[in-house]
């Protein structure tokens, strides 16, 4: 029993995410606490941060304002992802429609504001 309702949590977090191409934070709790969502999910936020990653990269070898500064001695990684988004989770949780919330965009806005460049 247990198998079939994490097979059916799985493929419903599959098919919203492919549906709408973004992980709300809704997913995101309901995500870590299945072993097995908990895996994907980190994924997914991992993904997320190296795409902003590069895009940062990007924008910063075109000679424009970069989005963030990440420090010099640090590699960010999908670690330093999740516990920035948790951070921002946790900072915005009295706003009423914070579950709708896009995980992609809180992670950028936690990236910025975590690492600010001078």
């Amino acid at each position: 029993m247990k198998l079939i309702f994490t097979l059916i949590l799985v493929l419903g977090l599959m098919i919203s995410t492919i549906s709408y191409a973004e992980m709300t934070v809704k997913n995101y709790k309901a995500a870590i606490k299945d072993e097995t969502l908990k895996v994907i999910a980190e994924n997914h936020i991992n993904g997320i941060g190296i795409g902003i990653v590069w895009t940062n990269n990007y924008v910063t070898h075109r000679k424009q304002k970069p989005l963030f500064c990440e420090p010099d001695k640090l590699s960010l990684n999908g670690a330093n992802y999740i516990a920035i988004l948790d951070d921002q989770i946790e900072k915005l949780k009295t706003l009423s429609d914070l579950d709708d919330k896009s995980v992609a965009m809180l992670l950028l806005y936690g990236l910025i504001e975590t690492f600010p460049c001078k």
